[in-house]
C-alpha cells in the first residue's frame, strides 16, 4: 500500500543519510502524486478519510522463450485500494 512504500522509502533515506549521502525524501514526493494519487477524499470535525488506488503487484503467471527474447504473462485483475484515515479521537474510536 502507498502509505507503508512511504513509510519504507523514509527509512532508506535516513539509512542512506546517515552513511553520509544527501539524498531527501520529499525528493521522491511527485512519485507518489503520480502514480498513487488520491482518488476521493473527505474533511470533517478534524479527522480526514482519504482513498487512494493502492500500486499493482503484477504478478508473473508464466514465462515463455520466444525468438525475440521472453514473454511473461501477468494477472492484472488485482485491485486493490488503500483507506486511511488520520485524526480519530483515540477515546472514542481505539487506537
Amino acid at each position: 500500500m502507498p502509505y507503508f512504500v512511504q513509510q519504507d522509502l523514509a527509512d532508506v533515506v535516513a539509512d542512506m543519510q546517515s552513511e553520509g549521502y544527501a539524498l531527501q525524501a520529499d525528493w521522491f514526493a511527485p512519485h507518489f502524486r503520480v502514480q498513487v494519487s488520491e482518488i476521493w477524499g473527505f474533511a470533517a470535525r478534524g479527522m480526514h478519510l482519504e482513498l487512494r488506488q493502492a500500486l499493482e503487484p503484477w504478478h508473473v503467471m508464466g514465462e515463455e522463450g520466444t525468438p525475440g527474447g521472453t514473454v511473461r504473462y501477468v494477472d492484472a485483475s488485482v485491485e486493490r485500494l488503500q483507506v486511511k484515515v488520520t485524526g480519530l479521537a483515540p477515546n472514542r474510536f481505539g487506537s
